[in-house]
């Protein structure tokens, strides 16, 4: 089990980095790929600190997002416009959500409404 905290994200992001190694490959190909390179890739928000990260998200429409709380705190991550909401998402809780259309999305957590973020869909 990983530890709560900075740690277990900088353990995260290390083994979402390998995987994304391994799943493309060493070949020659030039192209910069990235979490929001092409559909299909889910993006991660994560919770931790009273905090969304990263903060904006920018994703492509038909891509999943990931919602993961690692706060000790319930928290929401609420769209402003109704579009998305994860309801409670207590410690170690997630949710998922596939924006629908292409643009900008304000939300917040409607516990902590000074907890905000953007995310970017195109």
């Amino acid at each position: 089990m990983l530890p709560d905290g900075p740690l277990r994200t900088v353990l995260t992001c290390s083994v979402a980095v390998a995987a994304a190694a391994a799943l493309t490959g060493c070949g020659g190909s030039s192209k910069a790929t990235g979490p929001s390179a092409g559909s299909g890739a889910a993006n991660t928000i994560t919770i931790a600190d009273f905090t969304y990260r990263p903060n904006p998200l920018r994703a492509v429409r038909g891509q999943a997002i990931t919602v993961v709380n690692n706060d000790s705190a319930t928290h929401t991550l609420t769209a402003l416009d109704g579009s998305f909401d994860s309801k409670d998402l207590h410690k170690g809780q997630r949710y998922t959500f596939t924006p629908g259309k292409a643009g900008s999305y304000r939300y917040l957590c409607s516990i902590h409404n000074y907890m905000t973020g953007t995310l970017t869909v195109s």
